[in-house]
């Protein structure tokens, strides 16, 4: 498993930005698993974007955290990204979006601004 960081901010879940020098405007609350992002996820009421990659320790890889999110917060707009993997549409949650490894910030944030809630 890959030690993917996921990351929190008002209201979007994404990878470690604190490591990037990405302006990004909100504050970032990191998650160093799948579940520890869950946890964030049903403590929190403002988040309104995912970012995960496929590969995450804990529980659930990141396939089964967006589809997870997805059926219980329909108004989240998930992320997914790899280096390993390309999925194919019909594995992604309907509205969500794929990035993959390596990227640019702009084509993340371009995907964030693409996924559509429910």
């Amino acid at each position: 498993m890959s030690s993917s960081i996921e990351s929190v901010w008002e209201g979007r879940l994404c990878p470690s930005w604190r490591s990037t020098s990405w302006r990004i405007p909100a504050r970032v609350v990191e998650a160093a698993t799948a579940d520890e992002a869950w946890a964030i996820l049903e403590s929190r009421g403002d988040v309104a974007a995912l970012f995960t990659d496929i590969e995450m320790s804990g529980s659930m890889n990141g396939f089964a955290l967006a589809d997870r999110v997805a059926k219980r917060w329909p108004h989240i707009r998930p992320v997914i990204t790899s280096g390993r993997c390309r999925p194919a549409p019909c594995d992604l949650p309907d509205q969500g979006m794929f990035v993959p490894k390596p990227y640019m910030a702009d084509q993340v944030l371009t995907a964030f601004e693409r996924a559509r809630p429910l």
